[in-house]
């Protein structure tokens, strides 16, 4: 097997998701290079730039009232959208037929007075007309251009991943999958923009693609050896307050000493990459030996300033909570929490730094 990197961009309904791997020549294992980006621009976006010229032609109030007041059918004319948006290609030179509901066209003349065939008239676009039969003619051209707004924004991801200072190889082949990656004119665009700088591969039954890799994940997951972190994770602490460094008004002072709250302790940094199994352990005091429970809320940000919980761009995402045994002596303890990364999902455990005994922990993301 010869070793390389290659990239896959999983354009979906919603989302583009876009992972660098390297895979290797002894082992066949892989090891992300990149953390997984991507953003909001799936089909769906050449489905909203329909709407937008629906809003053009026949009033953006009237859509708004359509959608409201008229949702069944409002679905109904998205879906007559998306089966032709399927089929739409580069090579096409005879019209898509695009066949709104009846009620469209008669909640149209409700409220406007008027036939849904002069509004297209009074548009003025020879890219779009309306025939008797109550069919509405896209244009090849003027589909192509719906596609736009949608194809550029995923060109733009795939060449910040493409420039990205953190990968380690140079990137020899593309993966185009994901449902919306059978439309005709989305490859060819990818195939225009990036084909002499990779090789552009589009498996058959794209569609399929992310579900088969699922699956043979599931069947074998330690073929992946190596992730990287998407965001920065950290629990919110108090610490002693350190003059001239922590901000004052995160000042309390609880029994006669001085603390900072709020703080954001970092447990591991967007981009990082991590090992299957890789343990970050911190140790945390328990308020007074007779307390019996330490709860932790876990926050993730992208930013790389934050320091603490209360800055921009920091939200809280789970909850770490420890039972903790019992005790009869007075002393002052310790418990040691261990957090798993690297696999498809985070755990802990923790124990008494100085006992060993185990702690009961849970950690739920589902806050």
């Amino acid at each position: 097997m010869k070793s390389g990197s290659y990239m896959v961009v999983d354009c979906g309904g919603g989302t583009v998701d876009i992972t660098v791997h390297n895979v290797s020549s002894t082992t066949g294992t892989l090891k992300e290079l990149h953390k997984a980006t991507g953003g909001p621009c799936g089909s769906t976006g050449v489905d909203e730039e329909f709407i937008m010229l629906m809003s053009a032609v026949f009033g953006s109030g009237f859509m708004k009232r359509f959608r409201s007041e008229r949702a069944a059918a409002y679905n109904e004319l998205l879906l007559s959208f998306e089966s032709r948006k399927r089929c739409a290609t580069t090579f096409r030179t005879t019209s898509i037929n695009i066949f709104p509901p009846f009620a469209f066209i008669d909640f149209y003349r409700q409220v406007s007075g008027s036939e849904v065939e002069k509004a297209v008239r009074e548009y003025g676009r020879h890219e779009l007309t309306w025939s008797n039969e109550g069919i509405l003619k896209i244009h090849p051209s003027l589909m192509y251009q719906l596609f736009q707004p949608t194809i550029e924004k995923i060109i733009e991801h795939i060449e910040s991943v493409l420039n990205s200072r953190r990968l380690d190889d140079c990137i020899g082949y593309l993966f185009l999958v994901g449902g919306f990656s059978e439309s005709q004119i989305l490859q060819e665009s990818i195939r225009d923009h990036f084909s002499g700088r990779v090789h552009i591969i589009i498996p058959q039954a794209v569609s399929l693609s992310v579900l088969k890799g699922g699956v043979l994940y599931g069947l074998n997951p330690s073929v992946v050896t190596s992730r990287r972190v998407t965001h920065t994770y950290g629990l919110g602490v108090v610490k002693p307050f350190l003059n001239g460094i922590h901000p004052i008004e995160k000042l309390v002072i609880r029994g006669g000493q001085r603390w900072c709250v709020d703080v954001l302790e970092r447990l591991i940094e967007s981009g990082q990459p991590v090992s299957v199994g890789q343990v970050v352990s911190k140790k945390y005091a328990p308020a007074s030996s007779s307390q019996t429970e330490i709860v932790l809320q876990v926050y993730a940000t992208v930013s790389k300033s934050a320091q603490f919980i209360t800055d921009p761009n920091v939200f809280k995402c789970g909850k770490l909570r420890l039972k903790l045994p019992k005790t009869t002596s007075s002393k002052p303890r310790e418990i040691t929490v261990s957090l798993v990364f690297g696999g498809t999902e985070v755990t802990a455990s923790a124990a008494d730094s100085a006992t060993g005994q185990a702690v009961q922990t849970s950690l739920d993301f589902n806050v």
